[in-house]
């Protein structure tokens, strides 16, 4: 009777739940980021093409495949950084970040929330370990003007963002759970870090590669 009534509690949620617009920043430079980034993973684009047609609604914007990523955190907004501290912050980073070997993370189902739908990311130890040390390498240089935050959202890659208010999250709820029934578990191998200058366009993201640290640790065998 419990499990029913949980049942009948999480429909209900579902069905109330409205999107809301993920759009609201303003079109332009909106900083620089710590991102992982995917143009050369085809397992990943792959899943992708099986999934995006299942919400492939109105009320959302598909993320092109050459957006693909994974914020680790925000460093500072454009204005308040020079080139010569991106320069050193990155060479902190190095620093910070030298040991780590490169590793594997799995997808195998969506989530959505109000604002967007996204793969969950596991396990979340390493990328949290690796967002702690990005975050004291950026620190160590800009300790007032850094933006990491310190309660992130779980790791994830966004596949679709809302594009507008109020619409019922129901349609969209329903297809996520449909794809999560079927969806194949894939690996991706994270043997880098990128440094990124942040950009909204119309209805999505791109940015400008400035730096990336690479992730070279001993593996274990």
């Amino acid at each position: 009777m419990t499990e029913q009534y949980n049942d009948e509690k999480a429909k209900d949620r579902t069905e109330s739940a409205q999107l809301r617009n993920h759009w609201t920043r303003p079109l332009g430079p909106l900083g620089y980021y710590w991102f992982l980034t995917f143009e050369n993973s085809p397992e990943l684009a792959g899943l992708v093409n099986e999934c995006q047609p299942s919400i492939d609604f109105p009320y959302y914007d598909l993320t092109p495949q050459s957006k693909l990523h994974l914020t680790l955190g925000k460093i500072a907004h454009h204005v308040e950084i020079s080139r010569h501290q991106l320069h050193d912050v990155a060479e902190s980073a190095e620093r910070t970040c030298n040991g780590i070997a490169p590793f594997e993370v799995s997808i195998e189902r969506l989530s959505g929330v109000r604002s967007a739908v996204a793969f969950e990311v596991h396990p979340t130890t390493k990328v949290e370990e690796l967002r702690n040390r990005l975050k004291s390498a950026t620190e160590s240089i800009i300790p007032r003007k850094a933006h990491l935050d310190s309660h992130p959202h779980p790791p994830h890659i966004t596949i679709a963002y809302s594009n507008a208010d109020g619409i019922s999250a129901e349609r969209s709820m329903r297809a996520i759970s449909r794809i999560n029934m079927s969806i194949h578990r894939i690996s991706l191998r994270i043997d880098r870090v990128s440094l990124v200058l942040l950009s909204r366009e119309q209805n999505h993201y791109s940015w400008e590669m400035i730096s990336q640290v690479p992730l070279n640790g001993m593996e274990r065998i």
